[in-house]
């Protein structure tokens, strides 16, 4: 439609406008958002009731729920950008990850024990920091997350790994760093109180770096890390789902796309050319 639509409020501009437009329409077709507008901009003058009937509509309480959806109902919003994770680690990168504390030092125990808590439960660092005493329950291995994303609790099962430097920090290092047994954090600063997310944040990725591993995300890459290998290894989508605290199946869907391990296999088992390459020598590279 050409760009007719008047700026007043002229209920017989309204209607040559819609005469306009009718011409070289044929059967039922939707009214564009422009004349939407300008009817209910006229309408704020000579009333619902008389527009609607210059719009052929019968019924002015439909017309002026239509209004409510002026101008937005027509018009095509820009789709958000759909990027996959390109921080997740492979199984030796987590290994090396974790082997960079210095667990001979009381606080390298604990900062082990909050890299196997991000990587074997996928916590955010929020998460992290609210963690308290009485959410881990080592005969159940599982953790009480609280405040969760929307504010939601969710109860998530720990790996034994991470239970074991969970239990180990619990009773070498924590009572050397409480200050005020009021304290109910389970992971304490050299000062004694909880930890900041941002704190967190600036350890992580000083840890990446000394495991030699570029990635632009910091907690998130375990959380990524975590999710992606338990579908490789042939977890339920929707147990993921409840374990990362994803409110919509679709978020967790995500990781179904950055998986490339299950088709790689079906990659080689049904692609013509991996079974020539089996059954004929590679070209070598000459030096």
């Amino acid at each position: 439609m050409k760009a007719l639509i008047f700026s007043g409020t002229d209920l017989g501009q309204l209607e040559e406008q819609l005469d306009a437009w009718r011409q070289g329409q044929s059967g039922r077709v939707r009214l564009p958002a422009e004349l939407w507008e300008a009817a209910a901009r006229v309408s704020r003058t000579h009333g619902v009731s008389r527009v609607s009937r210059v719009l052929g509509i019968n019924s002015p309480r439909s017309v002026k729920s239509k209004f409510l959806l002026v101008p937005a109902s027509e018009v095509e919003l820009p789709r958000m950008e759909k990027r996959l994770p390109q921080d997740v680690l492979t199984l030796s990168e987590v290994e090396r990850l974790l082997t960079v504390p210095d667990v001979g030092d009381p606080l390298g125990v604990r900062d082990r024990a909050m890299l196997e808590l991000f990587y074997s439960t996928g916590l955010r660092r929020t998460e992290l920091c609210r963690v308290e005493l009485p959410d881990v329950n080592t005969e159940r291995r599982t953790l009480h997350v609280r405040l969760g994303k929307g504010k939601k609790d969710r109860v998530v099962p720990v790996g034994a790994r991470a239970l074991a430097w969970l239990e180990r920090n619990l009773k070498e290092v924590r009572p050397r760093l409480c200050l005020d047994t009021r304290t109910p954090a389970l992971f304490l600063t050299g000062y004694g109180d909880a930890f900041n997310p941002d704190v967190v944040s600036r350890m992580v990725s000083g840890w990446l770096k000394q495991a030699g591993l570029k990635r632009k995300g910091c907690c998130h890459t375990l959380r990524h890390s975590c999710a992606t290998h338990m579908l490789e290894n042939g977890a339920d989508i929707r147990f993921i789902q409840q374990l990362l605290g994803h409110e919509k199946l679709e978020t967790t869907a995500i990781y179904t796309e950055v998986s490339i391990k299950q088709l790689q296999e079906v990659h080689a088992r049904c692609h013509p050319s991996s079974k020539l390459a089996a059954e004929n020598p590679l070209p070598q590279a000459t030096p």
